[in-house]
């Protein structure tokens, strides 16, 4: 039988984050290694095969258009855009017994596998957003509304929000985060181009609507593709920092490079000062209204 080979930190990990130090295993993580091997062999395949049945014929051939290479006569389509999904998974880390993957450190744990892939956060898989409860502190960015589609009969728009830089579906809403969709709208039908720059024209009615809409307790129910909803709301939140890191008192001016109608930390929502120190070189305490995203239990 052949000998198990393991990979070396220097060759894999290189400045990448790394989730275990193969020059450094537990006998128990030794002992795991072939299974952990297959196993996750197994979940990239299935990984990439979701990934194909979801791909229009057209989605394929533009990805093999930037991959000509993979274009081998003979093969099929379906075959082709295979071979260009498992390159892009074993470049960003997914090749099986890679330390940058975060499954295959989890299987080396004996932890068995999720039944389809977790949401990230920013960047890196969030496990333990499917295996705890929650709250977990969370940002938001990116708010999109998609118009209803008459092919498919959708009755009514379908909106997404980044959470972490990772978009989850936005099921429902109340009023207040209704709103907060609409006057995101507004905002992004303001920007305009500048020699240094894009910025937003944030009128001072757009910033009292947007603050008013904040304070008023809005929340979604949200979902990250077949996971369970999840709900979305604002909690008292509590940072320290210097005096200079703290956000001021937001005026249209000082929001020109602001996007985001969701961003509560820059907007001071609900903020207050928590101490003021005696020291003047010491770090201020401060309150501020979050985003938390919990299980909806």
């Amino acid at each position: 039988m052949a000998a198990t080979v393991y990979p070396t930190r220097k060759a894999t990990c290189g400045m990448h984050h790394c989730y275990f130090d193969p020059d450094k295993l537990t006998d128990e993580q030794r002992a795991r290694w072939d299974w952990a091997i297959a196993e996750y062999n197994k979940i990239l395949n299935g990984n990439v095969e979701r990934q194909i049945s979801r791909m229009s014929a057209q989605d394929k051939e533009n990805l093999l258009h930037s991959f000509p290479m993979f274009r081998v006569s003979g093969e099929s389509l379906d075959e082709d855009a295979r071979k260009v999904l498992r390159l892009f998974h074993g470049l960003s880390g997914g090749a099986e017994g890679d330390p940058r993957s975060a499954l295959f450190a989890r299987l080396l744990t004996g932890k068995q596998p999720l039944s389809r892939p977790p949401p990230s956060t920013f960047h890196h898989p969030w496990y333990e957003v499917i295996e705890g409860n929650g709250p977990f502190e969370v940002m938001l960015s990116d708010a999109h509304t998609q118009a209803p589609s008459a092919e498919h009969g959708e009755l009514a728009p379908l909106y997404s929000l980044c959470i972490d830089h990772c978009p989850w579906l936005v099921e429902s809403t109340n009023d207040a985060a209704h709103r907060l969709f609409v006057l995101q709208e507004r905002l992004n039908t303001k920007e305009r181009r500048e020699s240094d720059g894009t910025c937003f024209d944030w009128t001072p009615e757009l910033l009292d609507e947007v603050r008013r809409a904040l304070q008023e307790s809005p929340e979604f129910l949200v979902r990250f593709e077949e996971w369970p909803l999840y709900r979305l709301r604002l909690n008292a939140r509590e940072s320290s920092g210097e005096r200079s890191a703290i956000p001021v008192e937001p005026t249209p001016e000082s929001l020109l490079r602001i996007n985001n109608v969701f961003d509560t930390h820059t907007l001071r929502v609900g903020y207050h000062l928590l101490s003021e120190p005696a020291d003047a070189g010491a770090e201020l305490r401060y309150a501020w209204q979050g985003w938390l995203l919990e299980k909806r239990l």
